[in-house]
């Protein structure tokens, strides 16, 4: 199994030798330094290549039946996943000791959780700032030293916005439980596009009210989940409307529901499944 385009020449060569495959986790083409239209070629012939080529979105399994001219059942979709620890309620224990160290936090609180990169709308997240309804944002994740946005280094002196940087993985549930509103702020580009945001499904585990950009064709498949907005000001309004009403616990529980058929064992499972019906 491979898990880009940079190892079509290992293909070219075990293929005629062990069955090979091919995980797809991102649009490639789009990464810096990748190659760009390149990388495209290369992930083409791979695709004829393999035995079977598994994409986490939609939008990318669709490319390589109608760019590459892949076979249709060459092609699965499998997006990314949760895993059971975000299902799990944390404990009131655990959510006094991150606001024991972090007591400037107060609700209503506004998170994104995950990679601080370009990928995110940080002027949307500035102006969630000035909303009298939100106690504060919070930033929970690593910043890319390579994003240069203005908007974010504003953020970063911003009193209402408070940055934690990046956390033990474990500690991610309760950070993701802790919020009453969680923003997924990607703006609109052809990564953000074609992408299959894991936040997204821990959010949707977690059972707190996601709010988010309608950029993500993969987040607006679950439209009775998740309240999206197609610019700002839609999702100011939204925004506002979830700090008012607080947790719905109808939501939180359905949400949770759904959460608990995107786990990775599934996925998992689904991958060996169709690995050996091409053996």
């Amino acid at each position: 199994m491979v898990t880009s385009p940079h190892y079509l020449d290992l293909v070219r060569r075990a293929s005629q030798q062990v069955p090979c495959f091919y995980y797809c986790s991102d649009d490639y083409a789009q990464y810096a330094a990748w190659g760009g239209d390149a990388i495209v070629r290369q992930e083409a012939e791979l695709v004829k290549a393999v035995r079977h080529s598994f994409f986490v979105s939609q939008a990318l399994a669709d490319r390589a039946v109608r760019d590459y001219g892949v076979q249709a059942d060459r092609v699965s979709l499998s997006p990314n996943a949760t895993e059971e620890r975000f299902l799990t309620p944390v404990t009131l224990e655990q959510k006094e000791a991150l606001l024991h160290e972090f007591p400037q936090l107060h609700g209503p609180v506004v998170g994104v959780v995950g990679g601080i990169n370009d990928r995110l709308d940080f002027e949307l997240i500035l102006r969630c700032t000035t909303l009298p309804e939100v106690g504060c944002v919070v930033m929970v994740g690593g910043v890319d030293p390579a994003c240069r946005s203005e908007a974010l280094q504003i953020l970063q002196r911003n009193p209402r916005c408070f940055f934690v940087g990046q956390r033990p993985h474990a500690e991610l549930p309760v950070w993701m439980q802790m919020l009453d509103v969680a923003l997924i702020p990607y703006r609109d580009t052809p990564l953000n596009r074609a992408c299959s945001p894991m936040r997204f499904y821990d959010h949707l585990a977690s059972g707190r009210p996601i709010v988010a950009s309608s950029f993500c064709g993969q987040i607006a498949d679950y439209p009775d989940y998740v309240s999206m907005g197609a610019d700002h000001d839609a999702m100011l309004d939204v925004i506002v409307e979830c700090c008012k009403a607080g947790i719905k616990p109808d939501l939180a529980a359905q949400q949770k529901k759904q959460a608990e058929h995107h786990l990775w064992s599934s996925r998992a499972e689904f991958i060996l499944r169709k690995m050996k019906e091409c053996l």
